[in-house]
């Protein structure tokens, strides 16, 4: 295991050279290996020139390397004051500026940015943070511009209490998360709503945790992942609809809350489009686009991404592959925009099942043959699932490819590495299908279309064209088109309608 070639990893090609801009800023007049160090990990499979591995230079080459890790921690840091949407960073600047002043004596300034600090970090709601700048202007409030002290103490007895109501509410949500994860594992029901109740009890939360949207927001990102994960969809539709127009209509979003509108908005449109409601999800979609033009541009670079993935899909299956494909190859090979890892694996799985329907056979194969990390690393960032999904997809493009051996390997790999997954009722029915693949496989001859849809409805959890999602249709409409003789895009757009 390296961490530093695990960082580099992670890093966009605009962050590589935004990093080598930033170290040659700070060059200093002696060599710079650390610099040498980086681009050989960036370019060269992550393998180091020999020259710095030599016996004799150990000690130097582990200075170049710890000095390289504080120098990609230091740009990190800037670059999130840059990216900031929460306006915390530009508390956190305004109270280093106070801290100068203050040792250095110029009390009227430091109380002028301190009181600057205080009303932006009231409005950004960063309590823990008022916390610390409280104990600060404590610490100096015998100068002769500082607020009264009894105000002051009083000021962050207020901040420590919602300090504290924050807290509870994370860990509350943690533990949340956690259950639903066991509960996900272990295949068990749970009653959410009783459960929910029993946690907020237990940690002294009250109705006005709802008040607030940003708590709104962190419970329904907890229910969210609580139906997906029993495929409840249709009921987080009208739960999430209903919370968001009531913080709209009863609380509004602020400034410091606009990108929970955003986040707000694109779980609706994906919600809807997971329901097949194509139009409605549109139209939600088409808000989060114009939420995010507002206020500057640093919502749209965070969220232009998500954008595009949902868009694409909406598009690909309502018939328009093409376009689809288009927006998706522009963000991701033209236009090089910086995205997050999970945003570019997310659209690299997606174009390469875009490429599948459009019969670009040898274009979804070259995403595969690009992928830069091992299974182990991507599940560890994306869950289990995806990867599943993921290597399913490249075994039937195997297939496609007339690799029918290579693909045959594929899926006997992917059954022996899931048969703890596929143990569990909800991915029964996955681990049916695995067994039909590698049967077709096998001898396309021996299974008909008859024989394919008694042996799905085997499994406890049937398989039922109303209620599976586009992803799992897209999945079985490929077997079926082949037992069928039939175009595959066009069948799934057919029990996707």
């Amino acid at each position: 295991m390296d961490d530093i070639k695990d960082v580099i990893m992670l890093m966009t090609e605009r962050d590589k050279n935004n990093f080598i801009r930033f170290l040659n800023v700070e060059k200093e007049k002696e060599s710079r290996d650390d610099l040498e160090i980086f681009n050989e990990l960036a370019n060269s499979n992550g393998k180091e020139k020999k020259k710095f591995k030599q016996k004799n230079d150990k000690d130097a080459y582990h200075q170049n390397r710890k000095r390289l890790m504080e120098k990609l921690t230091d740009y990190y840091v800037l670059k999130s004051r840059k990216d900031d949407i929460t306006g915390a960073s530009k508390v956190s600047g305004l109270m280093t500026m106070c801290k100068f002043l203050f040792e250095g004596k110029m009390n009227r300034l430091g109380w002028k940015i301190a009181r600057k600090a205080e009303k932006l970090a009231w409005e950004t709601e960063q309590y823990t943070t008022l916390n610390s700048l409280y104990l600060m202007m404590i610490e100096h409030s015998e100068s002769f511009h500082a607020i009264d002290i009894r105000t002051l103490i009083r000021k962050k007895s207020e901040a420590h209490k919602l300090a504290q109501l924050e807290e509870n509410i994370i860990v509350t949500t943690q533990i949340i998360k956690q259950k639903l994860h066991e509960v996900k594992a272990s295949g068990k029901s749970l009653n959410f709503s009783v459960f929910l109740d029993s946690m907020l009890r237990k940690a002294k939360l009250n109705n006005t945790v709802f008040e607030n949207p940003k708590h709104i927001y962190n419970i329904i990102h907890v229910v969210r992942s609580s139906f997906l994960a029993i495929r409840n969809i249709k009921q987080f539709e009208e739960f999430i609809l209903e919370q968001y127009h009531t913080i709209e209509k009863k609380y509004g979003f602020k400034k410091q809350h606009h990108h929970l509108k955003i986040e707000l908005l694109y779980m609706i449109a994906h919600v809807l489009y997971r329901n097949r409601k194509y139009t409605e999800s549109m139209d939600y979609l088409r808000q989060m686009y114009a939420a995010m033009n507002d206020h500057g541009k640093s919502h749209y670079r965070a969220y232009y991404p998500k954008y595009v993935s949902l868009l694409g899909s909406i598009k690909c299956f309502t018939g328009k592959i093409n376009e689809a494909i288009e927006i998706h190859e522009r963000i991701l090979f033209k236009d090089r925009q910086p995205i997050s890892i999970k945003d570019e694996l997310n659209m690299h799985l997606n174009i390469a099942v875009f490429y599948a329907f459009n019969k670009q056979f040898a274009k979804t194969q070259a995403i595969f043959k690009g992928q830069k990390h091992r299974d182990e690393w991507i599940e560890n960032k994306m869950g289990r699932e995806f990867v599943l999904r993921k290597n399913m997809v490249h075994a039937l493009t195997m297939y496609d490819l007339r690799m029918e051996e290579e693909a045959l390997e594929k899926l006997n790999q992917i059954k022996k590495q899931n048969m703890d997954l596929f143990a569990l009722p909800q991915y029964e029915k996955v681990g049916v299908y695995i067994d039909m693949l590698i049967a077709y496989v096998k001898d396309p001859t021996e299974i008909s279309a008859r024989h394919f849809m008694t042996n799905m409805s085997t499994s406890s959890d049937k398989f039922n064209l109303a209620q599976e999602e586009n992803k799992t249709i897209a999945f079985f409409g490929w077997l079926m088109a082949k037992l069928k003789q039939t175009d595959y895009y066009k069948l799934v757009l057919s029990m996707v309608k």
